[in-house]
């Protein structure tokens, strides 16, 4: 019988700034009394992490065992581990992360307990960033909610996936790590060992502290240049593994899920590096791995959102599900298993309502997740003054929270004047099938129906969403219960942010401010333009919103004369200026360059809110960048400039109206001083963009994108 409860196995590769903090969280588990026996496997490191490896084994000689080795990468190091290891139990760490105290004791005690029962025990997995937040994955508020042992053969269990090395296994145990796979040989030997007995143990009181720097850089071997090859195999693995454990199948469909739909909304899935017939043999290879899914697991797969898999089916060859359209105005989704989805809903989102004195004026898109299996499409709206037909044109939202098109949605917009849009509703006719529409509204637009945000104000008149039907009206009782309603659910939804809420409401909301701002440390366009504008004498209030570190970039003098009109960003009086704004003109928008509320704002703040902002676009925008700049999908632009005349056609497409534009011209050439400019030789007269969104770089191929 082993000596040790447990083994730990660490691969260590070039960590010397991390591998002391990571032993001494496994040091405070009390490894003499624990019986632990801790596994260093140094993976050919080139700095001083061997030689923090061997002090460690030199003052615990009996627990620290420490292996060095040629570097072959973490699969090897972790199954040279495995080899040295002689506890009942092993589990792993890598060398930049901790587990907090008492955890070894926790999954010991517990695997012991439920040995026969399971080959495998979890325990929580918590990210902690440098800024010392943390955050827990959605698996362990949704499902591993208790220490239990789970059958993963149930629909709800299912849908874990278990794909992080916060685990550990019997000592025992045959299952080596895959050494030819560079990623995905933590899923495999996961999913595989999981395999046999199909069940999953949690430890709910142990800790894997996965320390992350902050950044959501996606590694470059997640982009497929690098590892299309490997993804499809490791696919086509679990596919055969569905073949040989039939009543795994569900929830090895949900390992491959979990992986296509972050995927997906990175647009790191298909093989944009290769083209023609290349490109075509490995986009048939991902479809066969969607034709070995069942629709009834992508289906009931919780963690996609419902278009991606509406684009999943849209791909199958097998059995594609179909929609069922009834005379009623109901269409069903079938595959010839029978009903996967019913009455799926047909939809007008509104991503942007500008509510003015004399009128109305929607930007919305009619959703509806089969619309690109119809033969025709037509939308009607209906009013006090009658019925209309509406033209429809694609909608950016076709590319569904990612910059890969993946469903087929149509944009319109549309004007109405008092009193015509009292009443407005909407009727979608799908292959000659009419379907009223029901009305929902995204954040950016004032309103927001997903927290029953669904009214908003000004001018003296009210916007209101009510089952089908959009009201505009004098404010009125019922339009109080409904604000009342809705503050009630954002106190809910947002408790951290409501309380700043009701502080913002005690201050003065007039009008007659203007407020200029850059991206928060730079003197960019916002800048020169309050400069423009501060001489003139129109009774407006300007100030430029800004950071220390730009009033250090300002030209000489500029910080000291105009100090009366320079806010600091993200201060209390940079928020109650905000209140009073009518225009914001910004050089960059983002939400953090223009709110101090951050992220929270477009969800939170947005309906207290009623600025225009206009885009300081100065020079010339030379590709179409539709994600970027659409007016469907940027959170709040009222207004572009722009200089060129393709420029102007290419925002008129992107659904900005005319009053949307303002064509000025190049106006910052006037910075540039004549002596300055080259008197002789050859001129730049076009230089690339800088976003290296728009360019190839060597280490990532983009998609190209869309020419003038």
């Amino acid at each position: 019988m082993s000596s040790f409860n447990i083994s730990v196995v660490i691969p260590v590769y070039n960590s010397e700034s991390t591998i002391r903090a990571t032993m001494e969280s496994v040091l405070a588990q009390g490894i003499l009394e624990q019986a632990i026996q801790v596994v260093l496997v140094d993976d050919g490191s080139a700095d001083q992490s061997g030689a923090i490896c061997d002090e460690y084994a030199e003052k615990y000689p009996k627990n620290v065992q420490v292996i060095h080795k040629e570097n072959g990468g973490v699969s090897a190091a972790r199954n040279a581990g495995m080899d040295a290891a002689s506890g009942r139990y092993i589990m792993f760490l890598d060398a930049d992360d901790l587990i907090s105290e008492g955890s070894i004791s926790e999954i010991v005690t517990f695997f012991d307990a439920h040995y026969e029962e399971t080959d495998l025990v979890t325990y929580t997995l918590i990210y902690r960033y440098v800024n010392g937040k943390t955050w827990k994955h959605w698996r362990y508020r949704e499902y591993l909610t208790k220490s239990a042992v789970y059958d993963l053969t149930t629909p709800e269990a299912a849908q874990i996936a278990q794909v992080t090395m916060n685990i550990c296994v019997k000592g025992d145990t045959k299952q080596r790590f895959d050494e030819n796979r560079k990623i995905w040989e933590d899923q495999s030997f996961i999913t595989q060992t999981l395999a046999e007995k199909k069940t999953l143990g949690y430890v709910r009181k142990a800790q894997y502290i996965y320390v992350r720097d902050g950044s959501s850089t996606i590694s470059q071997f997640h982009y497929p240049i690098f590892c299309y090859d490997l993804m499809m195999d490791f696919y086509d693995e679990m596919l055969q593994l569905k073949k040989e454990q039939p009543s795994f199948s569900e929830y090895v469909d949900s390992i491959i899920l979990y992986n296509i739909a972050w995927r997906i909304k990175s647009d790191v899935l298909l093989p944009y590096h290769l083209k023609g017939e290349a490109y075509e043999e490995a986009f048939r290879h991902f479809v066969k791995i969607i034709d070995g899914m069942e629709n009834r697991h992508i289906m009931q797969y919780k963690h996609m959102d419902s278009p991606h898999k509406y684009w999943l089916f849209s791909l199958k060859t097998i059995n594609r599900p179909v929609p069922k359209i009834h005379a009623d105005g109901v269409v069903d989704l079938v595959d010839k298993n029978g009903l996967l989805e019913k009455d799926l809903p047909v939809e007008i989102v509104i991503t942007k309502l500008v509510l003015e004195e004399n009128s109305l004026h929607l930007l919305a898109y009619l959703r509806c997740n089969v619309l690109d299996v119809m033969d025709t499409v037509r939308l009607f709206v209906k009013t006090s003054v009658g019925e209309d037909e509406l033209s429809l044109s694609e909608s950016q939202y076709s590319y569904y929270a990612t910059a890969m098109k993946t469903n087929t949605y149509y944009v319109f917009s549309k004007s109405f004047s008092y009193p015509e849009c009292e009443e407005i509703s909407f009727y979608a006719e799908l292959n000659g099938v009419r379907f009223s529409a029901d009305i929902k509204a995204v954040a950016r637009s004032g309103m927001d129906s997903s927290i029953g945000r669904n009214y908003m104000n000004c001018y003296g008149h009210a916007v209101w969403i009510d089952e089908k039907k959009l009201h505009v009206g004098k404010r009125r009782h019922a339009f109080v219960v409904r604000r009342l309603t809705k503050e009630v659910r954002l106190a809910k939804r947002y408790p951290r942010q409501f309380p700043k809420r009701q502080v913002l409401r005690l201050f003065p909301k007039r009008g007659g401010v203007w407020l200029y701002t850059d991206s928060n440390d730079s003197v960019d366009n916002g800048f020169w333009q309050f400069l423009h504008d501060i001489e003139m004498q129109d009774g407006i209030e300007r100030y430029y919103v800004c950071t220390k570190k730009a009033l250090s970039l300002m030209p000489e003098g500029c910080a000291e004369k105009y100090k009366e009109h320079f806010v600091p960003f993200d201060s209390m009086e940079h928020k109650k200026l905000l209140l009073r704004a009518d225009y914001i003109f910004a050089a960059f928008v983002s939400v953090r360059s223009i709110s101090p509320f951050g992220g929270g704002y477009v969800n939170a703040y947005r309906d207290m809110f009623h600025f225009k902002v206009i885009y300081l676009q100065y020079g010339v925008m030379h590709a179409k960048i539709p994600n970027m700049y659409s007016n469907e999908k940027i959170p709040f632009v009222d207004g572009v400039v722009c200089s060129t005349q393709f420029e102007y056609e290419n925002l008129r497409a992107l659904q900005y109206r005319d009053s949307d534009i303002f064509k000025t011209g190049m106006s910052r050439f006037d910075l540039m001083k004549k002596k300055e400019l080259p008197q002789t030789g050859q001129r730049i007269l076009f230089a690339p963009s800088w976003r290296s969104n728009l360019v190839q770089t060597s280490n990532r191929v983009q998609k190209p994108v869309a020419r003038f």
